[in-house]
């Protein structure tokens, strides 16, 4: 029987799944600890084999997990992946990821596990298609396709240099730039200006309904299929919460539907139907809270996973379907005012009920379905009781339905979980 001492006044207790309240998110986190080569998480990408791509300032990390490694130098492509700052990642899904550092564009063969430069010049944006990698440069747009980058257009009304690319479901482009605002390309390389002379476009992201444009000063915009725009900021409604930040710089939506928005003031989540905003932010070193409240990038995996990565933070993730998770606070229930706050050991018998054996406290019985707890300690008066409070390990036998307790110098104990009566066994010889 695995023993693990959890010197740990909160503790997490598994729980049934169940759909999750707007207060009820839990994040994990991937750090420095756990192999994160820097703290700030620039872009994230998932691939078709399900391995992420996190682009750091300092390069790229993979995360297959269970453990995160660094992009290594590959002969005289080193300086393009590794120890620099890493703008942004894509690919498309059939072998290929491109990624946009501080130097130009590499593609990386996922078969071969190999790279090589495909641009060597400073690159504004770039962001892959329907079957196609758009690469902007200044007021310029390029296609990449087998092997050679082409000419497509230039925004020339566009007074700034493009820094967003987004090619839609009926195959427009969208370009968000510096200083210019957002403009709209159809097939036939027509060019409409949608938002004008806004701050700099961070993200372009659709939906089944709209297009959304995140911002570094005019917060967010909603392009419906009408052409209707509508921008969310701080101080959109007067009687409702609003955006948390005006500096928008990632987009996602989740499987029901939920905007998730990354501000430089956290996570904030938008009911669309509703427009009613929700917000996420960093504090203490909790799982409750955001790592860093300063979020740079979005992804939604292929399970619904929600992955934030932060500019100081590393990288969190949750899943807004399904928490596994209830969070129990025994320091101010069960162990409130005791000395030795130890769980040596957590056994669920089989009707899900959980059994924390403690080292100086007794058994600690928890039933989930009506979320109460009962303590059993030493009686002295009472042999139906336990010989010692202090447990070292335990074993269910789930045909019997018996609970087997090792104890501190007090031999064993058994619990009849159908009469809840211990029997002692202190002299206990081998055989």
């Amino acid at each position: 029987m695995r023993k693990a001492k959890l010197f740990l006044l909160l503790i997490a207790i598994m729980s049934s799944a169940r759909l999750l309240s707007a207060s009820d998110i839990y994040f994990s986190k991937i750090g420095i600890e756990q192999g994160l080569s820097q703290f700030s998480v620039m872009a994230i990408y998932q691939d078709e084999l399900g391995i992420l791509w996190f682009g750091t300032r300092e390069g790229v990390n993979r995360y297959n997990g269970n453990s995160v490694e660094q992009l290594q130098s590959i002969s005289d492509n080193s300086q393009i992946a590794t120890g620099i700052l890493i703008k942004n990642i894509c690919g498309d899904m059939n072998g290929h990821v491109y990624i946009h550092s501080q130097n130009g564009v590499i593609e990386y063969n996922l078969s071969k596990s190999s790279m090589r430069v495909i641009v060597s010049e400073s690159v504004d944006a770039i962001a892959y298609g329907n079957q196609r990698l758009w690469i902007a440069i200044g007021k310029k747009l390029f296609v990449y396709e087998n092997g050679e980058k082409k000419f497509y257009t230039e925004v020339t009304s566009s007074q700034s240099a493009i820094c967003v690319i987004k090619e839609t479901t009926d195959r427009r482009i969208f370009v968000g730039t510096l200083s210019s605002g957002v403009f709209a390309i159809d097939s036939n390389k027509k060019i409409r200006e949608i938002i004008p002379d806004c701050s700099q476009v961070s993200a372009i992201f659709e939906d089944n309904k709209n297009i959304w444009v995140g911002t570094w000063q005019n917060g967010l915009y909603k392009i419906d299929r009408n052409g209707n725009v509508k921008n969310y900021t701080t101080a959109t409604n007067k009687n409702a919460t609003n955006l948390s930040s005006n500096f928008v710089r990632a987009i996602c939506i989740d499987n029901n539907g939920l905007l998730w928005i990354g501000t430089k003031k956290g996570l904030d989540k938008l009911s669309i139907e509703n427009e009613e905003f929700e917000h996420y932010n960093s504090g203490e070193n909790s799982s409750r809270y955001l790592s860093n409240e300063s979020v740079w990038s979005l992804l939604k995996d292929n399970q619904g996973t929600i992955w934030v990565g932060t500019y100081f933070g590393g990288v969190d993730y949750f899943n807004p379907n399904i928490d596994f998770y209830a969070f129990h606070d025994l320091n101010n229930g069960v162990f409130r005012n005791k000395p030795f706050p130890v769980i040596c050991d957590i056994v669920e018998d089989k009707n899900g009920s959980l059994f924390l054996c403690t080292e100086g406290n007794g058994l600690i019985h928890y039933n989930p379905y009506t979320r109460t707890y009962r303590t059993f300690t030493v009686d002295e008066k009472n042999t139906n009781s336990l010989s010692n409070d202090n447990i070292k390990t335990a074993y269910y036998d789930a045909e019997r339905d018996e609970l087997w307790l090792g104890m501190h110098l007090g031999g064993i104990c058994k619990l009849d979980l159908k009469t809840f009566r211990f029997s002692q066994y202190r002299h206990v010889k081998p055989e």
